[in-house]
């Protein structure tokens, strides 16, 4: 007689009729014993645990380089075991990090990595029961800490959760950094009352996206401001002003005068009042102030296609609407070598300083966002597209992606956060389907039975030491 006890001390309340304090009942037949994940034998350790009569088991991919190294004669006799002695199989996938965030911050390179990585597993685990939806478990997150930790407060008489420390990331850099508590005193839209305000983590997030962009603005129009001071320098070092005896002169006249200076073609000048100057003297400071002038707006002028090319990717529609409406001015005096073309150094100037004045009336991006909401969108990514590639390559014989709350303090270990992480993954995957040809309602259907969740009670019980 089998001692179910032995499996861990709370499993009578699950299994014993006399001990049944949760409202149901699990048939011993129904628990799964999961295998070493430290050996590539999988095989001989799936025949140790159904010897005495166990029904289920889950082979262990948890440790990549071991599931890797198990040879593929070893997944295909497992799968006649199970059909000889009526077990069931499932697979724990790798321990990778689906959102490709590392140590180092974030990359598309290791997110990619992660995906294939999961495939393969997803690929090599349809063996083991290839005529059926293999339950594939993978974790949330590997690795990676809470990322939105709280602390128990009592506010008005009741408890509270109140984020003690917010985890940014900069999507475009992948950089990561940590919003700590600060003391704050000066009253912003508030009165002053010489007590530090209280911390508000989404508050401090928005000063920072909102120092950040008034920062970058300003470095684009300092180099700016640079830029045009010696365009003008440039331009007064060749004209004779107006009230003392020059002709009138058009910008294009002067660009064009500049152009043979920076040329060193002088001779050719139809213009009579330049004779009038100490030409070699005048030409050589004016050629040094046009080379200064044309450096700075190469500066401003790559941070303001940068800057524009951030903010188009994040911007509301109304926004999106004035930097279209700007690049589609901007796009015929845009031409190769514009930026090196002394005839066009105030087209040049005009672009950017027009630029300027566009992204400095548009709402700043964000440029930090959570790293929670940040993991949830690339880990969905990840599954989705793995569960399209099953999809693809197996149809309704697809493995069943299942994704797992890691242990409590980890990463989306939470139920709110798991539940996020799986609709997310469901919906990218439908908009995969669809974009395939399958109608929303039959992508749905596939989205629901293809990704799942698998709910670790064992990890759950330790949130107890968060209270």
């Amino acid at each position: 007689m089998t001692d179910y006890e032995a499996i861990y001390p709370g499993a009578a309340n699950y299994l014993a009729p006399s001990y049944n304090l949760v409202g149901y009942q699990v048939p011993s037949g129904e628990i799964s014993m999961s295998i070493d994940p430290r050996t590539a034998n999988q095989l001989r350790e799936v025949n140790i645990k159904i010897n005495p009569g166990e029904k289920h088991f889950e082979v262990q991919g948890l440790i990549a380089k071991n599931w890797e190294a198990m040879p593929k004669q070893h997944i295909e006799e497992l799968n006649r075991l199970s059909k000889l002695t009526g077990t069931k199989a499932s697979l724990h996938g790798p321990l990778v990090e689906a959102s490709g965030v590392g140590e180092r911050g974030w990359s598309e390179m290791d997110r990619e990595a992660a995906e294939k990585q999961l495939f393969s597993a997803v690929e090599r685990g349809h063996y083991l029961d290839p005529d059926g939806n293999i339950p594939i478990t993978v974790h949330s997150t590997a690795q990676l800490p809470e990322m939105q930790p709280t602390i128990k407060v009592k506010e008005n008489g009741k408890i509270v959760d109140k984020i003690k420390t917010l985890y940014i990331i900069n999507p475009d850099s992948g950089k990561l950094t940590a919003i700590e508590p600060q003391k704050r005193y000066f009253p912003e839209g508030g009165e002053f009352t010489g007590q530090p305000a209280e911390f508000d983590p989404e508050k401090e997030l928005k000063k920072i996206n909102q120092d950040q962009w008034i920062e970058q603005l300003s470095g684009i129009n300092r180099y700016a401001g640079f830029g045009e001071n010696s365009i003008k320098n440039a331009e007064s070092l060749v004209t004779i002003p107006e009230e003392a005896g020059g002709p009138k002169r058009t910008p294009e006249e002067v660009q064009q005068y500049l152009a043979m200076i920076a040329a060193e073609d002088l001779d050719k000048s139809n213009m009579p009042e330049f004779n009038q100057l100490d030409v070699r003297k005048n030409a050589k400071r004016a050629q040094r102030e046009m080379e200064e002038g044309q450096v700075w707006l190469r500066d401003a002028y790559k941070n303001m296609k940068s800057l524009f090319d951030n903010s188009y990717i994040r911007a509301s529609d109304n926004d999106k609407e004035k930097l279209k409406e700007f690049a589609e001015w901007a796009a015929p005096k845009v031409k190769e070598g514009i930026e090196r073309d002394p005839a066009k150094l105030r087209d040049f100037a005009d672009i950017v300083v027009k630029g300027l004045k566009v992204l400095g009336k548009i709402e700043n991006p964000k440029m930090w966002v959570p790293l929670n909401d940040f993991v949830i969108e690339k880990s969905a990514e990840t599954f989705a597209n793995v569960a399209t590639n099953a999809y693809e390559k197996f149809k309704d014989k697809a493995p069943i992606i299942s994704i797992e709350n890691p242990p409590a303090g980890s990463g989306l270990s939470k139920a709110e956060d798991l539940k996020t992480l799986v609709e997310a993954s469901r919906k990218k995957f439908v908009e995969n389907l669809q974009k395939k040809g399958i109608s929303g309602g039959e992508a749905e259907r596939i989205a629901e039975k293809a990704i799942g969740a698998t709910w670790d009670v064992g990890h759950i019980n330790m949130l107890r030491k968060f209270g």
